[in-house]
């Protein structure tokens, strides 16, 4: 990787192919531990033209090799996956999501409710975990989670005791505003501080516990932001904050925080000055367009309100209060959304601004999945959607969804693209989704580190 957002050229693919033009193969043994992708069209994540007739070897946790059929010898004995007429692309990152959330409506009383009894919270975050990946998404970053259960299943997921994507996690919210005034009240997931000193107290107070990164939370001063962002890097752990108006851009890039949330979704375009100064920043940026976007499609299909899934992935009290909570979404309270429509005049043009800029080597996909009407399910998906609407290209749009976060987590080396020796992080879908992003959701293949499973 050269510089943020600039795809590499010498792909693996170029490589195989220099090396048969000299008349060589890869050695490749014979091995009935290997699983050959066949005949698919292959868009790596590096935003390079597609390869068509690929093959794809991954053998264990990892991709063994990468190249076109005819060309890539497929071991003896290989299992193979058909994809003649399929497109062959990294698994998805989504690097802002909810796992304490499955898309219910009223905040104040569902964080009760899912508290009570305290095993419950643990068994909806393994549920949102399914429905990811599910949709596709092989890598989620958990922004705002209770702290020990967050990191408790992550761990439970890095050993291959748990099944689902693999989990960066923040621990709960560092704020001002989870009081007992607040719809999100100080419980397991949110803590309130009342100066930059206890702010920087509760930064430390995470990073003991073991997080991947530190939520800094609406609220927060500058002071609290920029307390917080030092002792979370002098520990060498990342800082996201809010970026919804250019105030909170702002105190962001003054801390500075290593990503800014929901950019773009509050009061209107970004002012070019900021954009310019994001642009010339090491800050990457989330817009999760979707979260405020679903209202229109729930206004459009009324009938999203009721997903057949649900019935399937729910326990019943689980699936009848969501369900109850959002089956009228017209006469909801909805708490920190009540300006969503507000909000949806305002962010599409705020979405061209960002996407048009030059940012769109800083965007990131992130979802706020498991907000109200924001199903894990679909989430990745239509968040991916709307980055083409509002003006990304197809193949930026599956870079901000793969090689971009990677980067960004600082793991671009261990998987976020199709390359020899990054994890099998791999999807099958049926369809192009250079022609239409929604074939996203066509996912007839799913591989997380060389295990199947769809």
């Amino acid at each position: 990787m050269s510089a943020k957002g600039k795809p590499v050229l010498t792909f693996a693919v170029l490589a195989l192919a220099a090396a048969f033009s000299a008349g060589e193969r890869p050695a490749l043994a014979q091995a009935s531990n290997v699983t050959a992708i066949v005949g698919g069209q292959l868009v790596d994540g590096n935003e390079g033209p597609p390869v068509h007739k690929s093959v794809v070897l991954i053998q264990g946790k990892k991709i063994l090799a990468v190249g076109r059929e005819g060309e890539l010898q497929i071991p003896a004995g290989a299992k193979i996956i058909d994809a003649h007429g399929m497109t062959v692309m990294p698994g998805l990152i989504d690097m802002h999501v909810h796992l304490d959330l499955l898309g219910a409506g009223y905040f104040a009383t569902w964080f009760p409710f899912v508290q009570q009894p305290r095993e419950r919270i643990a068994q909806v975050m393994k549920i949102s975990l399914h429905e990811a990946l599910m949709e596709g998404v092989t890598t989620v970053k958990d922004m705002g989670g209770p702290t020990a259960e967050s990191i408790a299943l992550r761990d439970a997921i890095n050993a291959g005791k748990e099944t689902g994507p693999r989990m960066f996690v923040t621990g709960a919210f560092i704020s001002r505003l989870c009081g007992p005034a607040s719809w999100m009240q100080e419980s397991l997931n949110c803590t309130n501080v009342h100066s930059p000193e206890e702010a920087r107290a509760e930064a430390k107070k995470r990073i003991a516990a073991g997080v991947d990164w530190i939520k800094a939370w609406i609220g927060l001063t500058p002071e609290d932001k920029k307390a917080i962002a030092e002792e979370a890097h002098k520990a060498g752990i990342k800082v996201a904050a809010h970026g919804s108006n250019d105030e909170e851009i702002r105190a962001g890039l003054a801390a500075p925080v290593d990503s800014l949330e929901h950019v773009g979704s509050d009061t209107g375009p970004v002012s070019p000055e900021l954009i310019h100064a994001l642009t010339q920043s090491d800050i990457w940026i989330s817009p999760t367009m979707i979260s405020s976007y679903v209202f229109k499609l729930t206004d459009d299909f009324q009938e999203r309100t009721e997903p057949q899934q649900f019935k399937q992935d729910f326990p019943p009290d689980i699936y009848k209060f969501v369900h109850e909570s959002v089956v009228n979404p017209e006469r909801i309270n909805w708490g920190f959304l009540a300006n969503v429509h507000q909000h949806l005049r305002v962010s599409p043009d705020s979405w061209r601004a960002l996407l048009k800029s030059g940012l769109e080597g800083h965007i990131v996909l992130g979802t706020d999945a498991g907000t109200p009407l924001n199903w894990h399910t679909q989430a990745a998906v239509e968040e991916m959607r709307l980055y083409v609407k509002f003006g990304m290209t197809p193949l930026q749009a599956i870079s901000a969804g793969t090689r971009l976060p990677a980067l960004a987590l600082g793991k671009s080396g261990e998987f976020g693209t199709i390359d020899p020796g990054k994890s099998a992080d791999i999807l099958v879908i049926d369809g192009n989704p250079l022609e239409d992003m929604a074939y996203i959701k066509n996912v007839v293949h799913i591989f997380k580190e060389g295990v199947q499973y769809k």
